[in-house]
């Protein structure tokens, strides 16, 4: 696990390291509890997949926003997708998909959004949807 220490970070871009706030859980001055973020890496077993970040150029999940990244951890069955956009101003972004490299019927795949308090609401979006991402914000989706 990698911490974000200066100033707390930022708990939707540090996904894209795989990091969140330590204690005393303080970010810009303001409390936030890393705890259900943790509960999404245990449900999803975030220790079995295989990170692939947005740095690396066989990435298997990319935007058509160069200042949207994603970080994706890929398991055989199911992906978590961190979705970070580095922009002060709101995005709107399309997915593109390497279903192959994924291993998942394209078919039958699911965009899922969990609820994590804090964080994200919960929402199940089609595939091609447009995105809407708030500037230094970003989503967590299951991709399945």
């Amino acid at each position: 696990m990698g911490d974000m220490l200066h100033a707390g970070g930022n708990r939707w871009l540090g996904m894209q390291y795989g990091m969140t706030v330590r204690q005393p859980w303080m970010t810009e001055g303001v409390v936030v509890d890393p705890r259900p973020v943790w509960k999404i890496w245990d449900e999803f077993n975030i220790q079995k997949s295989k990170m692939i970040g947005f740095w690396e150029a066989n990435a298997p999940v990319k935007t058509n926003d160069n200042n949207v990244k994603i970080t994706t951890f890929l398991r055989s069955d199911i992906s978590l997708i961190s979705i970070g956009n580095y922009d002060d101003e709101a995005k709107g972004i399309t997915l593109n998909y390497d279903w192959s490299q994924l291993g998942i019927d394209s078919q039958k795949a699911k965009l899922i959004a969990p609820e994590i308090k804090g964080f994200q609401s919960a929402v199940e979006l089609p595939l091609e949807s447009v995105i809407k991402i708030e500037g230094r914000r970003g989503w967590l989706f299951y991709l399945k």
